[in-house]
């Protein structure tokens, strides 16, 4: 049974219940009992999914009895939601409501998704239509529905709401963006057509209904947001207009519900005047629309554009025809029996209809027939279409899983078994004899990625062919000695993947976890897939999407350094004065206990300054969080306050944005200073002259892929002075509650690195050879250095490997951490400093990645194995990460 996380935020909060809220309360009552459901919603301050209260519940389902009750977690106080997902391969998040709605919504819907992906839940989506994107009189909602539509692509499932809606969003994706045809396809195997319940099941249907003879009149009920596009008020018009050539239209008595919007207020009206028969209710309670259905001969839905048309099949699950559109969604509904379509751009052709219904009595027994023959789609079927999705998805990837185990188990025992290529999680599983197949693990042109590679013997194979897969066993002792043999020697210039597993093939066990590592490296693979999509897609729709005024914030993180921060900012406006630049300097202090917060007030009333204080001190990472989660600006340059922006580099940088628009990322070359604390004798000037340029041979600016920009030097986005990013890119890059243990991994120490190589490599980012920053190299971590180049840094330059940098550069870039660690450990010890380096996992790694075997100081952790065909014989593998 899947886990399912219903997202129900928005309408948690609603009174009124349009359609959208209509489909969200009716998936929640039909999946109850259905699949593993939670009810949730976003937390803005945690920036993190949560669980429905009480509270909630009974806001959602309008009972003090709901249907469900609250789960365990929803009162915890402070921890990662997808934590507290179990078996997340077979979880997915499903959204049925559409973001922007709230505040930074679609920001939120992003940031939920990525989550979600990262802990391996996958997501889905229904989509309603794209009338705020195509209708001229709905231009003032396209830029956030645009904004809204590049999420939405990039779910693992999306359900349409109609076949009408599935072929209408293809074709717009296909025309108003430059996605590639293998990103288009990539997008309509994700999308299945799923159109609404009609009924709940239990319910009456279709039941036919006689008008009450104590109704001396003719009636007709018309049900909707009254709008422009919805032609209420273009069909009373006609209407009356038509009543002195169609006496019968005198005694015709029509009944309204619903909101009224501004632009149709004073005709709906002047139509009213004219005709005392009219009645508008606004939205009145259920009874009271159940009520005028009872009365009603049909109902009318006369919509010019519609993604389905609830209206018509909730007048025909009460037993009453529905006069609508003959074409587009409407049609597909009416298609099914009980309606009578016309071309409702067509004023004669709506008035006909309305008189076929008064005049034809025999048409509306006909339709009531139709309606009790119609085929029944409860709103139980409706989600059982989409449970059905979830669980063919699944069901697929342990079908493919399970002939793989197989195969591979066989093919190490028997030396006549077949060699094998599959594809599962999206990439090729190859269990083949030959090692130049490795090869193209990396060749994301052709598409064809081996992420697993089984020998039994290497056959004189190239190392380096053999070290391209993702995933590597061997089934032959004479081959394992050849990969450890060739691994010790410096000549060989890979990074063997830290995931590869020797002399093991015929273990279960070891099969089993070398599944895991690729299925974790086809979900990375997937990711770099979608942001390249994400990217391609904001880029198209960039100039309309609302932006704030100012193009650039320059976000300062500060903690108790008053001299460097209060200089900083002098620095700043300084520049932004001089130069009459629209820019946004912003401090964000982390509770400082020293007189930061008194030295900034002396700049707080400046139009171009703006101060953030946080109550209490959430910690450095915490801070950063603080940072990305404002929207301060389309682009943040988020920097230190001991980093100092070399004059004349924010002018570039705001003429990259207008040149080049939408990239998600421009990246700086940088340079070091020294300093332990500022002196009053300190100027930026000086550290600016004092600088040591961290890439002295750049090459020259210009648009190049991430990765590509990783290759000029070692930093690998870990300092996160140089960047200026876009800012939903910030906000994922800190879209954590960094509750671990600092230095733990890569999300507690530089999430930056982890989001931009293992999610933004191949995307393409603006890089200024000229040095645009200079940084304080000194630092208040050192404690951590051991760990951080032993562990963290061959964790970075992996990634980077994965990520397609020249590998070349890693191993170079590796042998100085390699270096740099043996001072840092002398420093430690030097010290009596305490180094967090956990063993084996972290030694594991390390080892491999280094090519030799680690001693270290007991003081520091415990002594490693003696040399990488120790570790390589032992049972225990790596950690899968």
């Amino acid at each position: 049974m899947p886990t399912v996380l219903l997202y129900c935020g928005h309408t948690v909060r609603q009174d009124v219940r349009s359609g959208i809220q209509r489909v969200v309360v009716e998936a929640a009552r039909a999946l109850i009992g259905r699949c593993n459901l939670r009810l949730v919603k976003w937390d803005v301050l945690d920036g993190q999914l949560r669980d429905l209260d009480l509270r909630d519940l009974r806001a959602l389902f309008r009972s003090d009895d709901p249907p469900i009750g609250p789960h365990p977690a929803c009162h915890r106080v402070r921890y990662r939601f997808v934590d507290t997902v179990e078996n997340p391969e077979t979880a997915w998040l499903l959204n049925p409501e559409i973001f922007y709605f709230v505040d930074r919504g679609t920001l939120q819907f992003a940031a939920m998704r990525a989550q979600c992906a990262e802990a391996g839940i996958r997501s889905a989506a229904v989509f309603y239509d794209l009338i705020p994107a195509v209708e001229p009189a709905y231009a003032a909602g396209r830029p956030p529905h645009l904004e809204y539509m590049v999420e939405l692509a990039l779910c693992d499932r999306i359900f349409p709401i109609s076949h009408f809606s599935a072929a209408s969003l293809m074709e717009f994706l296909a025309d108003e963006t430059e996605l590639s045809v293998k990103q288009l396809d990539a997008i309509r195997a994700r999308v299945i057509p799923a159109p609404l319940g009609e009924y709940r099941e239990g319910e009456a249907w279709g039941q036919t209904l006689t008008v009450s003879s104590s109704a001396p009149l003719p009636h007709m009920v018309m049900v909707g947001t009254i709008e422009p596009r919805k032609q209420q008020v273009r069909l009373l018009k006609a209407l009356n207009d038509a009543r002195r050539r169609h006496p019968e239209l005198e005694n015709l008595t029509i009944d309204l519900f619903g909101s009224l919007h501004p632009d149709c207020a004073m005709a709906l009206h002047a139509e009213i005047r004219r005709n005392p028969n009219i009645h508008y209710h606004q939205y009145a309670p259920e009874v009271e629309v159940a009520a005028a259905y009872e009365r009603a001969s049909f109902s009318a839905f006369v919509s010019a554009h519609e993604g389905y048309g609830l209206p018509i099949v909730e007048s025909l699950q009460r037993g009453v025809p529905c006069l609508t559109a003959s074409f587009g969604a409407m049609a597909e509904v009416a298609n099914e029996g009980g309606c009578l379509t016309v071309d409702t751009l067509d004023d004669q052709a709506m008035v006909q209809g309305v008189l076929r219904m008064l005049n034809e009595p025999e048409l509306i027994a006909d339709l009531k027939r139709d309606i009790a023959k119609r085929p029944r789609f409860s709103w139980s079927d409706y989600v059982e279409l989409m449970l059905g999705a979830f669980r063919d998805a699944t069901a697929a990837q342990q079908r493919a899983e399970e002939a793989f185990r197989a195969a591979a188990l066989e093919y190490c025992s028997a030396p006549s078994a077949t060699a094998l290529a599959t594809d599962l999680h999206g990439v090729t599983w190859k269990i083949t004899d030959n090692a130049a197949d490795a090869a193209a693990s990396t060749d994301r042109e052709s598409g064809e990625r081996a992420s697993f590679l089984l020998f039994r013997e290497l056959n004189g194979a190239n190392i380096e062919d053999v070290a391209a897969a993702d995933v590597l066993l061997t089934a032959h002792p004479e081959a394992e000695a050849t990969i450890i043999e060739a691994a010790e020697r410096e000549s060989v210039r890979r990074i063997l993947p830290p995931s590869a597993f020797f002399g093991m093939a015929a273990s279960a066990e070891a099969v089993e976890r070398a599944i895991a590592m690729t299925r974790q490296r086809a979900r990375a693979l997937a990711l770099h897939d979608k942001t390249d999509m994400r990217c391609t897609m904001l880029r198209a729709f960039w100039s309309e999407i609302p932006h704030p005024p100012e193009k650039l914030a320059i976000v300062l993180s500060t903690f108790n350094r008053a001299g460097f921060i209060e200089h900083n900012v002098e620095w700043l406006l300084n520049q932004i004065d001089s130069r009459g630049l629209s820019v946004r300097c912003v401090v964000v202090d982390n509770a400082s206990t020293d007189d930061s917060f008194h030295r900034l007030q002396r700049f707080v009333h400046h139009p171009r300054f703006s101060l953030v204080e946080n109550p209490n001190n959430v910690g450095m990472l915490g801070n950063l969080h603080v940072c990305g989660g404002r929207l301060f600006a389309p682009y943040v340059w988020l920097t230190g306050d001991d980093d100092y922006i070399v004059p004349g580099r924010i002018e570039a940088v705001l003429e990259a944005i207008d040149s080049t628009p939408g990239l998600p990322l421009m990246v700086h070359n940088f340079a070091v200073y020294h300093r332990m604390q500022f002196s009053p004798t300190d100027h930026a000037t000086q550290f600016l002259a004092e600088m040591q340029r961290l890439a002295p041979d750049p090459r020259g600016d210009g648009v190049r892929p991430i990765n590509k920009i990783a290759e000029e030097h070692d930093n690998m986005f870990t300092a996160i002075y140089p960047l200026v990013f876009r800012a939903d890119v910030l906000a994922a890059c800190f879209d954590y509650p960094f509750t671990g243990i600092p230095f733990g991994d890569l999300t507690e120490c530089v999430p930056t690195t982890k989001l931009l190589l293992g999610s933004y490599a191949y995307c393409p980012a603006r890089w200024f050879a000229e040095v645009g920053i200079v940084g304080n190299a000194h630092n208040s971590w050192s404690a951590h250095r051991p760990r951080w180049h032993l562990v963290l840094m061959p964790l970075v330059l992996q990634l980077a490997r994965d990520s397609g940098v020249d590998e070349e550069k890693v191993w170079t870039w590796l042998k100085v951490h390699d270096a740099l660690f043996e001072d840092a450990v002398s420093i430690s010890i030097d010290r009596s400093e305490t180094a967090n380096i956990h063993v084996p996992e972290d030694l594991n790694r390390a080892q491999w990645c280094f090519r030799k075997a680690f001693a270290l100081d007991e003081r520091l952790a415990l002594a490693a194995p003696a040399s990488i065909k120790q570790w390589v014989s032992g049972v225990k593998a790596p950690a899968i990460h």
